[in-house]
């Protein structure tokens, strides 16, 4: 009796799968997103790309209470200490985050991390280099040809 209703379930399974037939999907999107697909030329409006680069982080902390403004305070003592150096803070739930700069390479990062611990002994054992996207700004030259900041002559 098992194998018999075993065989019977058996074949409807078989026979549904096999009735079973091809469709046709059919997309309806807004226009806007095939721009925004579509990679866009880089022109004044739009002179900026986003690299993989290296920043340097001074500060994260979960604590409800005062993490944000530590981390608020934090960056404006940073950049009374490197203003020539862009500080990020940034939220990431729960994480409030301080980070500086936009290095291209990681030995660059390393550096400063270490100008940093020597400048700023308190925060030596929360500075990590890490790797995060960073958006560089190009520029035209006159014959419309593109030049990055990072290898102008």
């Amino acid at each position: 009796m098992r194998k018999i209703f075993g065989l019977l379930i058996g074949i409807m399974f078989a026979v549904n799968i096999m009735a079973q037939e091809e469709g046709v999907v059919i997309l309806h999107q807004d226009s806007i997103m095939e721009t925004l697909l579509v990679k866009k030329e880089v022109t004044e409006k739009n002179n900026a790309i986003t690299a993989v680069g290296y920043r340097v982080q001074v500060y994260s902390n979960n604590n409800a209470r005062k993490a944000k403004s530590e981390a608020f305070e934090l960056e404006t003592k940073l950049l009374e200490k490197f203003p020539d150096v862009k500080c990020y803070v940034s939220y990431s739930a729960p994480f409030w985050k301080v980070r500086l700069g936009d290095f291209s390479n990681y030995a660059e990062a390393v550096v400063f991390a270490q100008r940093v611990k020597n400048e700023l002994p308190k925060l030596a054992n929360e500075i990590i280099v890490i790797k995060e996207n960073n958006i560089k700004p190009l520029y035209l030259k006159e014959n419309n040809s593109l030049l990055n900041t990072d290898t102008e002559e």
